[in-house]
Protein backbone atom coordinates (compact mmCIF):
# COMPACT_ATOMS: atom_id res chain seq x y z
CA UNK A 1 0.00 0.00 0.00
CA UNK A 2 1.40 3.60 -0.60
CA UNK A 3 0.17 7.08 1.34
CA UNK A 4 -2.45 9.08 -0.51
CA UNK A 5 -0.33 12.42 0.32
CA UNK A 6 1.14 14.11 -2.72
CA UNK A 7 4.87 14.30 -3.56
CA UNK A 8 5.50 11.42 -0.44
CA UNK A 9 6.85 8.28 -1.23
CA UNK A 10 6.10 5.90 1.38
CA UNK A 11 4.98 2.52 0.53
CA UNK A 12 5.14 -0.52 2.33
CA UNK A 13 7.11 -2.17 0.13
CA UNK A 14 10.13 -0.05 0.79
CA UNK A 15 12.69 -0.93 3.30
CA UNK A 16 12.91 2.32 4.59
CA UNK A 17 9.50 1.47 6.29
CA UNK A 18 11.14 -0.46 8.67
CA UNK A 19 14.29 1.75 9.85
CA UNK A 20 12.02 4.64 10.40
CA UNK A 21 8.79 2.56 11.82
CA UNK A 22 6.78 4.23 9.24
CA UNK A 23 2.84 3.03 10.18
CA UNK A 24 -0.48 3.25 7.65
CA UNK A 25 -3.65 4.76 8.45
CA UNK A 26 -7.04 4.05 7.39
CA UNK A 27 -9.50 7.18 6.82
CA UNK A 28 -11.85 7.96 9.74
CA UNK A 29 -15.18 6.31 9.49
CA UNK A 30 -16.90 9.13 11.25
CA UNK A 31 -18.26 11.71 8.74
CA UNK A 32 -17.17 14.79 9.74
CA UNK A 33 -13.35 13.57 10.60
CA UNK A 34 -12.96 11.91 7.52
CA UNK A 35 -13.76 15.13 5.59
CA UNK A 36 -10.97 17.18 7.45
CA UNK A 37 -8.33 14.28 6.40
CA UNK A 38 -10.11 15.05 2.66
CA UNK A 39 -9.20 18.35 3.29
CA UNK A 40 -6.27 17.90 4.76
CA UNK A 41 -4.96 15.85 1.66
CA UNK A 42 -6.19 18.99 -0.98
CA UNK A 43 -5.81 16.74 -3.91
CA UNK A 44 -8.06 17.92 -6.47
CA UNK A 45 -10.26 16.01 -8.82
CA UNK A 46 -9.27 12.97 -6.40
CA UNK A 47 -11.53 10.87 -4.73
CA UNK A 48 -11.60 9.02 -1.41
CA UNK A 49 -11.64 5.30 -1.54
CA UNK A 50 -11.79 2.72 1.24
CA UNK A 51 -8.14 1.27 0.44
CA UNK A 52 -6.33 4.81 0.74
CA UNK A 53 -4.14 5.38 3.75
CA UNK A 54 -1.94 7.95 5.08
CA UNK A 55 1.40 7.52 7.01
CA UNK A 56 2.64 8.40 9.71
CA UNK A 57 5.31 10.95 8.40
CA UNK A 58 2.16 13.85 8.32
CA UNK A 59 1.20 13.51 11.91
CA UNK A 60 2.83 15.03 15.12
CA UNK A 61 3.52 12.44 17.72
CA UNK A 62 0.85 14.06 20.09
CA UNK A 63 -1.96 12.18 17.39
CA UNK A 64 -0.50 9.11 18.45
CA UNK A 65 -1.99 6.77 21.35
CA UNK A 66 1.22 4.62 21.49
CA UNK A 67 4.09 6.65 19.11
CA UNK A 68 7.15 4.19 19.66
CA UNK A 69 5.08 0.64 19.16
CA UNK A 70 5.75 -0.95 16.34
CA UNK A 71 1.80 -0.42 15.33
CA UNK A 72 1.12 3.24 16.47
CA UNK A 73 -2.65 4.11 16.69
CA UNK A 74 -4.00 6.97 16.06
CA UNK A 75 -6.40 9.26 18.57
CA UNK A 76 -9.73 9.85 17.20
CA UNK A 77 -9.36 13.47 16.99
CA UNK A 78 -5.75 12.88 14.65
CA UNK A 79 -5.64 14.82 11.72
CA UNK A 80 -2.66 14.93 9.61
CA UNK A 81 -0.86 18.60 8.72
CA UNK A 82 2.73 17.67 8.16
CA UNK A 83 4.43 17.22 4.98
CA UNK A 84 1.40 18.50 3.40
CA UNK A 85 2.24 19.36 -0.22
CA UNK A 86 -0.22 21.09 -2.72
CA UNK A 87 -0.55 20.55 -6.02
CA UNK A 88 1.29 23.40 -7.53
CA UNK A 89 4.34 22.76 -5.00
CA UNK A 90 4.78 18.99 -6.55
CA UNK A 91 4.92 20.10 -9.91
CA UNK A 92 7.51 22.86 -9.07
CA UNK A 93 9.65 20.56 -6.91
CA UNK A 94 9.43 17.75 -10.12
CA UNK A 95 10.56 19.97 -12.99
CA UNK A 96 13.38 21.39 -13.70
CA UNK A 97 13.09 24.66 -11.93
CA UNK A 98 15.64 25.23 -9.26
CA UNK A 99 14.56 24.08 -5.24
CA UNK A 100 15.78 27.63 -4.28
CA UNK A 101 12.35 29.20 -6.18
CA UNK A 102 10.11 27.71 -3.28
CA UNK A 103 11.46 29.66 -0.87
CA UNK A 104 10.51 32.81 -3.33
CA UNK A 105 7.40 34.84 -2.59
CA UNK A 106 4.28 33.22 -3.39
CA UNK A 107 3.73 35.41 -6.50
CA UNK A 108 7.09 34.93 -7.76
CA UNK A 109 6.58 31.40 -7.41
CA UNK A 110 3.58 31.36 -9.59
CA UNK A 111 5.15 32.69 -12.28
CA UNK A 112 7.94 30.43 -12.18
CA UNK A 113 5.44 27.65 -12.15
CA UNK A 114 3.32 29.26 -14.96
CA UNK A 115 6.09 29.92 -17.02
CA UNK A 116 7.03 26.33 -17.38
CA UNK A 117 3.50 25.07 -17.73
CA UNK A 118 3.57 27.40 -20.98
CA UNK A 119 6.70 26.46 -22.14
CA UNK A 120 5.42 22.94 -21.74
CA UNK A 121 2.45 23.61 -23.89
CA UNK A 122 4.11 25.50 -26.32
CA UNK A 123 6.17 22.22 -27.02
CA UNK A 124 2.87 20.18 -26.94
CA UNK A 125 1.04 22.83 -29.38
CA UNK A 126 4.15 22.20 -31.75
CA UNK A 127 3.80 18.78 -31.91
CA UNK A 128 0.05 18.42 -32.46
CA UNK A 129 1.13 20.85 -35.14
CA UNK A 130 3.74 18.48 -36.78
CA UNK A 131 0.95 15.54 -36.35
CA UNK A 132 -1.99 17.71 -37.70
CA UNK A 133 0.43 18.65 -41.27
CA UNK A 134 1.38 14.88 -41.93
CA UNK A 135 -2.43 14.10 -41.21
CA UNK A 136 -3.65 16.86 -44.32
CA UNK A 137 -0.61 15.94 -46.11
CA UNK A 138 -2.16 12.50 -45.93
CA UNK A 139 -5.01 13.41 -46.69
CA UNK A 140 -4.55 15.88 -49.47
CA UNK A 141 -2.86 12.60 -51.20
CA UNK A 142 -6.13 10.77 -50.99
CA UNK A 143 -8.07 14.01 -52.56
CA UNK A 144 -5.41 13.73 -55.26
CA UNK A 145 -5.80 9.43 -55.42
CA UNK A 146 -9.57 9.94 -55.42
CA UNK A 147 -10.10 12.41 -58.60
CA UNK A 148 -7.35 10.25 -60.33
CA UNK A 149 -9.55 7.22 -59.54
CA UNK A 150 -13.30 9.54 -60.59
CA UNK A 151 -11.46 10.30 -64.02
CA UNK A 152 -10.22 6.52 -64.59
CA UNK A 153 -13.64 5.40 -63.76
CA UNK A 154 -14.73 8.02 -66.30
CA UNK A 155 -12.95 6.88 -68.78
CA UNK A 156 -14.28 2.82 -68.36
CA UNK A 157 -17.72 4.12 -68.26
CA UNK A 158 -16.92 5.38 -71.72
CA UNK A 159 -15.61 2.73 -73.27
CA UNK A 160 -18.34 0.47 -71.84
CA UNK A 161 -20.84 2.77 -73.34
CA UNK A 162 -19.10 2.98 -76.43
CA UNK A 163 -18.83 -0.74 -76.83
CA UNK A 164 -22.51 -1.43 -75.75
CA UNK A 165 -23.44 1.12 -78.37
CA UNK A 166 -21.17 -0.61 -81.46
CA UNK A 167 -22.39 -3.72 -80.44
CA UNK A 168 -25.91 -2.99 -81.20
CA UNK A 169 -25.02 -1.43 -84.52
CA UNK A 170 -22.86 -4.64 -85.65
CA UNK A 171 -26.31 -6.48 -84.33
CA UNK A 172 -28.62 -4.38 -86.05
CA UNK A 173 -26.50 -4.34 -89.19
CA UNK A 174 -26.46 -8.73 -88.83
CA UNK A 175 -30.30 -8.24 -88.56
CA UNK A 176 -30.89 -6.40 -91.54
CA UNK A 177 -28.24 -8.76 -93.68
CA UNK A 178 -30.12 -11.86 -92.97
CA UNK A 179 -33.43 -9.77 -93.49
CA UNK A 180 -31.87 -9.38 -97.13
CA UNK A 181 -30.33 -12.91 -97.50
CA UNK A 182 -33.91 -14.45 -96.90
CA UNK A 183 -35.83 -12.49 -99.04
CA UNK A 184 -33.55 -12.79 -101.96
CA UNK A 185 -33.29 -16.52 -100.95
CA UNK A 186 -37.56 -16.36 -101.44
CA UNK A 187 -37.56 -14.42 -104.64
CA UNK A 188 -34.89 -17.17 -106.32
CA UNK A 189 -37.00 -20.02 -104.78
CA UNK A 190 -40.37 -18.38 -106.84
CA UNK A 191 -38.51 -17.25 -110.15
CA UNK A 192 -37.63 -21.23 -109.69
CA UNK A 193 -40.43 -22.93 -109.54
CA UNK A 194 -41.90 -19.94 -112.24
CA UNK A 195 -39.51 -21.94 -114.46
CA UNK A 196 -40.58 -25.76 -113.47
CA UNK A 197 -43.75 -24.89 -114.75
CA UNK A 198 -43.52 -23.56 -117.95
CA UNK A 199 -41.11 -26.36 -118.58
CA UNK A 200 -44.65 -28.64 -117.99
Amino acid sequence: MSCVILGCRSHSSRNENNTENISFHRFPTEVTMKEKWIKAVSRKNWEWKKHHRVCSKHFNKDCFINFNHKWPRLKSNAIPSLNLLSELDVFASTSDTPLQSIQMPLGQQHIKVLTRQVSLLRKYIERLEKVARRRLFKINSLQQKTQRLKKQNIKLYTRIFNLQKNEKIERENLLESLENITKIIIKNDGSHEMNENECI
